[in-house]
């Protein structure tokens, strides 16, 4: 009876307060386990940065349990995990509703990285999932078996491969070293149907260096898939290499320099008819190289309807090649903000008439036989003349990529030879050369940025922002990797370039000593 009793009070209390019945359809939806509720492992592990991306944004917005019960809003500094939410979410909630006046102010999706972190940042042409491990690609088993020492994709191949795999055409912007090549690789193993007896991809890259060490990653990746491949390099003749041998009658994949692949293709070596993609490795170092047209040439032998993807390290400034070469294409850009996170930055406060004495000055105080020397234009330093224990190098825009190449390497030649304690010579006979300048125009060094030059940097001309400085400092990441060498800004006294390092200081939190210039010399 009291068992009864008690079935009579619970079928009475269901009654009052029904519960609604999920779906017939649908399956009933397990309990929630709130002991997971908290930050999300994928997170933790990668400090994912999705500013850019509504598809992340959207994601990290879903409130916290202490959001739950304490009422903290979602985004607003109340929220206990919005240390690690905050650069997901973007502006504050409400913000825009609450302070207009403040428009002006630095919004958090483009807060500034603050001094000595590194950070990831992704941009976007439009919405794309981003995965966050491997096996959310459905990849060959083979594949994935060879990815076990990668337990996690890097920044761009969480973000570039399924797109690929999704037959979008593709442009990958990211840094040096970033992964780029592998994350086309393994989308070139798991697009080719080794069962096919077809050629099914094309890469192009810049030099034939560039396709040896293509092919090392190829190997790491690609053995045991069956898949043929064949690696074309100018300095070897057909005849060579393995090209003819009886168990490679398929190819399936061509790699190798523009002038190498459309060699074969006149030849008909290369049957283009069953070609699913094209893939231009390093296209900025490709476009640099002065290959275009034999590019758009191999163009003409492919479908129009053949999948293009780009990778490419430094903004490409050609825009009309681009647009010939692909149509339509998904933009994504994957930067490792560094911040001022290398070498020790000063600035100087000189009045521009100083600016020359100051830069021959620079080398005792930075104790260094060479510098590299950035500014606006090489004209007033050209002017000045210089005594004979300077050598001055100079790179401008109007210089083509042998020029420039050759330049660099003189430069670097010198400065080794000082280092050395060698003698620079001049029509065979040493001279009294103790220091050396690399002069750089803004322009050039943005289109073409020379790499491995390990010296100290000095900007003769400083930017109109803080923002603009960073991303020239960023650049000057590939010039000096080691990113262990001191950095002078010249202010220019009496104007307002002043408010630039104070806003340095301000938004990264940087600390730049000043230095005073008196007497010729630097204290």
């Amino acid at each position: 009876m009291k068992d009864f009793g008690a079935l009579c009070a619970r079928l009475s209390n269901l009654s009052q307060n029904p519960k609604p019945e999920a779906p017939i359809d649908e399956p009933t939806p397990s309990a929630e386990d709130y002991t997971n509720w908290g930050v999300p492992e994928d997170i933790r592990a990668y400090g994912l940065t999705g500013n850019k991306n509504p598809l992340l944004t959207e994601r990290a917005a879903v409130t916290c349990r202490d959001c739950l019960l304490k009422g903290h809003k979602a985004g607003s500094p109340d929220c206990p995990q919005h240390e690690w939410r905050k650069e997901l979410w973007g502006e504050e909630a409400g913000a825009e509703a609450t302070d207009i006046s403040n428009s002006n102010r630095i919004s958090s999706t483009e807060r500034p990285i603050p001094f000595n972190t590194q950070r990831v940042g992704y941009e976007f042409s439009e919405p794309i999932k981003v995965i966050l491990d491997f096996d959310e690609l459905g990849l060959k088993p083979t594949i994935r078996q060879k990815l076990r020492f990668h337990p996690k994709p890097m920044a761009i191949q969480q973000c570039i491969i399924l797109p690929i795999l999704q037959g979008r055409n593709l442009l990958a912007q990211a840094p040096l070293n970033s992964g780029k090549t592998t994350a086309l690789i393994i989308a070139i193993l798991q697009l080719i149907d080794a069962g096919l007896p077809d050629a099914q991809a094309l890469v192009f890259t810049p030099t034939e260096q560039a396709t040896i060490a293509f092919q090392g990653i190829y190997d790491k990746i690609g053995s045991g898939l069956g898949i043929q491949p064949y690696f074309c390099k100018s300095s070897q003749q057909l005849g060579q290499t393995d090209f003819f041998s009886s168990d490679k009658k398929t190819r399936h994949l061509f790699v190798g320099t523009p002038d190498c692949l459309l060699s074969l293709i006149r030849r008909n070596f290369i049957k283009m008819h069953k070609l699913k993609a094209v893939f231009l490795d390093d296209m900025d170092k490709l476009m640099d190289s002065g290959v275009e047209q034999q590019i758009i040439e191999v163009y003409r032998f492919i479908s129009p309807l053949t999948q293009v993807v780009a990778s490419f390290t430094t903004p490409l400034a050609t825009a009309n090649t681009v647009t010939r070469l692909i149509a339509d294409p998904l933009r994504v850009t994957v930067g490792l903000g560094r911040g001022m996170s290398f070498g020790r930055h000063f600035f100087v406060n000189i009045p521009a008439s100083q600016k020359i004495s100051a830069l021959k000055a620079s080398f005792s105080a930075l104790r260094t036989f060479g510098i590299v020397v950035l500014c606006n234009d090489t004209t007033e330093i050209k002017k000045h003349a210089w005594d004979g224990e300077y050598r001055i190098y100079y790179l401008d825009e109007s210089m083509d990529l042998n020029q420039h190449l050759n330049t660099v390497r003189e430069f670097t030649t010198s400065i080794a030879t000082l280092r050395s304690g060698g003698y620079i010579y001049s029509s065979g006979y040493p001279t009294s050369i103790s220091k050396v300048a690399l002069i750089i125009t803004e322009e050039a060094f943005l289109s073409t940025t020379p790499v491995n030059i390990p010296v100290p940097l000095v900007n003769y001309n400083i930017h109109n922002s803080a923002e603009n400085y960073v991303k020239r400092l960023g650049q000057w990441c590939i010039a000096d990797p080691a990113q262990n060498h001191s950095v002078i800004m010249f202010v220019e006294a009496g104007t307002d370039e002043i408010k630039v390092i104070r806003d340095l200081e301000q938004y990264y939190e940087a600390q730049i000593p000043e230095l005073l210039y008196e007497g010729g010399s630097f204290s």
